[in-house]
């Protein structure tokens, strides 16, 4: 799960950088494809975080009922 979530989150930076450097360019619609697709690169990695923040937490929560 770790390797997707890096991925994703890795693939929509570097996006993201290219977005900005578009910027000088002037090519707009290679701007607004990149964006786009950092955009969507990004919400696909949304579930992959909560899905983690789910896992730690009950990690968490079992460590912390063998200690009691």
């Amino acid at each position: 799960m770790i390797s997707v979530l890096s991925l994703l989150m890795g693939s929509s930076s570097v996006l993201s950088v290219l977005t900005l450097l578009l910027l000088f360019t002037g090519n707009i619609w290679a701007m607004a494809v990149t964006a786009a697709a950092a955009l969507i690169l990004a919400a696909l990695a949304i579930p992959a975080l909560v899905q983690q923040e789910d896992s730690e937490q009950v990690q968490v929560s079992n460590l912390g009922g063998a200690e009691v």
